[in-house]
């Protein structure tokens, strides 16, 4: 790998901790839907998503019938997930 290459790459990795660190909770939860976490194998059906300001949380795929999620009627989000409160 040339020299610049490495660099662009450490740098990239330092910005994406620096992005993951400031979304939501820093603890992670119970892995319960809805509950922080920072990644799949926090969550019990081992889906962590990122939720933006909300940072990221345990989810669910979503179902056939979108209201089948458990979040009071919210639905899913345009990336297959359902959203969180």
């Amino acid at each position: 790998m040339k020299p610049h290459h490495r660099l662009l790459s450490c740098c990239a990795l330092a910005l994406a901790g620096l992005i993951v660190g400031c979304g939501g909770d820093d603890e992670v939860g119970d892995g319960s839907f809805g509950s922080s976490c920072a990644e799949d194998t926090d969550c019990d059906e081992g889906i962590c998503f990122e939720f933006g300001s909300k940072g990221s949380r345990c989810t669910l795929d979503c179902p056939a019938d979108p209201t089948e999620c458990p979040n009071d009627g919210e639905g899913c989000n345009d990336k297959g997930v359902c959203k969180v409160p």
